[in-house]
């Protein structure tokens, strides 16, 4: 994992996940791994994030939609 790539901090790190994290110019970005694009709820990208909240909401949707 490169430095500007984070886990979503679960314990089951090694496994792969759909929703991912990376900093972008200073802040977090929650990602889906699928097609490399900032995941949006309710219309807003998840973008600009502290890393603290993009771990949350990566784990989130993770917990909801795992990867196959």
């Amino acid at each position: 994992m490169s430095s500007d790539q984070a886990s979503t901090g679960d314990p089951a790190a090694s496994e792969p996940h759909r929703y991912s994290l990376r900093r972008q110019d200073g802040a977090w970005t929650v990602y889906c791994a699928r097609t490399g694009q900032p995941v949006r709820l309710n219309e807003v990208p998840q973008v600009g994030l502290t890393r603290a909240v993009a771990a949350d909401v990566a784990r989130a949707l993770n917990s909801l939609d795992p990867c196959d």
